[in-house]
């Protein structure tokens, strides 16, 4: 029985290996596919990945303040169907700001209603030290809008 037993432990062992044997990302994989089959397809996904990475490298938006909060730009897009928008649809920059208010107030755990926390969750909320601004620099370094809306 011992025998058995230690058998089978043994096995179980060895083989559990393999359970983690992938080497690289399926995605990568596809890609590859993607340059043999498609390579105008490719050369635009290559592009598209040296873009994001020199942005993320660059981004002068990226800030996190002195207390270690970490600032995160945001932009507004909003979408219109063609049609005179009504005035609800239509928000000023002041109330997009009261928006971002009160999504920091969630995020930094400021808001009245945080007493409202449920007990389950009552011992993990907290501050999580993220701020959200209205941008005033788009990806190519030119100021921009809070704003852009189309029509």
């Amino acid at each position: 029985m011992k025998k058995l037993l230690l058998s089978v432990v043994l096995l179980l062992v060895s083989s559990s290996n393999y359970l983690f044997a992938q080497k690289t990302c399926g995605s990568e994989l596809d890609v590859e596919d993607l340059q043999k089959s498609d390579l105008k397809r490719y050369e635009q996904i290559m592009q598209f990945n040296k873009f994001v990475e020199q942005h993320s490298l660059n981004s002068n938006e990226r800030v996190i303040d002195p207390n270690g909060t970490i600032i995160i730009p945001v932009v507004f897009h909003l979408l219109y169907d063609g049609n005179e928008p009504p005035l609800f649809l239509n928000p000023t920059d002041a109330r997009v700001q009261t928006q971002i208010d009160v999504l920091n107030e969630d995020f930094r755990r400021t808001n009245p209603n945080k007493v409202n926390t449920p007990l389950p969750f009552q011992g993990v909320a907290a501050d999580v030290n993220i701020e959200f601004r209205l941008a005033c620099i788009d990806p190519n370094g030119m100021p921009t809008t809070t704003q852009s809306s189309f029509l």
